[in-house]
């Protein structure tokens, strides 16, 4: 006969009815956090609506190529993100901020290279025009003249009387005159976004005067962090919010009705002079006649324009001889056989420009 200890087996069955509610209680807490986990993580196939808030320009990213993306938030308040899909039903137009109301779907299985989420549009709340956000061309193929800087004292001063600054901007180019010397750099645009590099120019000494202003002018270009067109009025501003140039449009003179002076001439030898001190050539066209001074004598020619291609001549010129200034009878000579090589014309503002048929600059003039 086996005798059983009722104390151990007393306390043996504690210890197993204590072990079974330790592995109920584990089990249980497992079950609520996996329940817990399950209901936060996203359910396959379904569908949310949310807001999100789309930039006004798109931004270089690269998916499965190369591409555009929105630049997305959900709140105002937070950092740009890259969205590399499309938003179903979305007509998109660069140069506006959206506030958009869209379902979210989540994607079962999506291919590899696709999203694993989908995002239709419900509504286009609000569609606003950002400010300066006109893009690019809305700064190109304009010629601007300064109006206004700010100078290194941190005021707003007016352009020196007598002197024009200006600056043009193409194809990632801006250029243009200083003041007294030429410029010329590489500028980007996203947006309202405007970065200029640093800027490079010709090196003409010029009055003191002159050369404190075109410093200051070529330092605020380079500080350019923003732009907008207001009014007309292009206003740059650097990474503080500051307008630190102000510019206005320079509208093209016409070619008739205008008398153009030269200001600059192919001499014939594959150089490009100034025009003699002490003469002037003139240009006007009217009713298909051009006329004017070569500098001693007149002259006149018919002409015809289509675009930018003009033809002009043959010349007809008095008979006059002038003896000065030194040089006065090559420079009409000259002149004048540029003329009726002339082949296309343009005017930015108030300055015209003749080329050849092999698209050399032969003729400058100003208004």
């Amino acid at each position: 006969m086996i005798r059983r200890n009722n104390s151990y087996t007393s306390r043996a069955r504690g210890e197993r009815r204590t072990m079974t509610k330790n592995t109920v209680n584990m089990l249980m807490a497992l079950l609520v956090v996996s329940a817990s986990l399950f209901a936060c993580a996203p359910e396959t196939g379904s569908t949310v609506e949310k807001t999100i808030f789309v930039a006004s320009y798109t931004a270089d990213c690269v998916g499965a190529a190369p591409q555009q993306c929105y630049l997305v938030r959900e709140d105002p308040d937070d950092e740009w993100s890259l969205f590399y899909d499309q938003i179903e039903g979305f007509d998109y137009e660069e140069g506006y901020e959206y506030e958009l109301r869209i379902t979210e779907e989540t994607i079962e299985d999506p291919p590899a290279d696709a999203s694993s989420i989908k995002w239709t549009l419900v509504e286009v709340v609000s569609k606003t025009e950002a400010p300066g956000a006109e893009s690019a061309a809305g700064v190109e193929g304009v010629l601007w003249k300064l109006d206004s800087y700010v100078n290194s004292r941190g005021e707003t001063a007016a352009v020196l009387a007598g002197t024009e600054i200006t600056a043009e901007f193409s194809e990632g180019q801006v250029s243009g005159s200083a003041g007294c010397n030429s410029y010329f750099a590489s500028y980007e645009v996203a947006g309202s976004s405007l970065t200029i590099s640093p800027v490079g120019a010709t090196m003409m000494a010029c009055e003191p005067a002159l050369n404190e202003q075109e410093a200051q002018y070529l330092g605020a270009l380079e500080s350019a962090a923003s732009y907008a067109i207001v009014e007309g009025e292009l206003q740059i501003t650097n990474a503080d919010g500051e307008t630190v140039l102000t510019f206005s449009v320079v509208e093209p003179a016409p070619l008739t009705g205008t008398t153009w002076r030269l200001t600059g001439h192919n001499e014939g030898q594959g150089g490009f002079a100034s025009v003699l001190a002490g003469t002037e050539i003139t240009a006007e066209f009217k009713d298909g006649q051009a006329s004017g001074s070569a500098g001693c004598n007149s002259y006149f020619a018919s002409y015809e324009v289509a675009g930018e291609s003009i033809s002009i001549g043959p010349v007809g010129v008095t008979r006059m001889m002038c003896a000065e200034p030194a040089g006065v009878m090559e420079q009409e000579s000259a002149y004048l056989a540029a003329l009726e090589s002339a082949a296309t014309s343009g005017i930015r503002g108030a300055s015209l420009e003749v080329l050849n048929a092999d698209g050399v600059r032969t003729l400058s003039f100003a208004d």
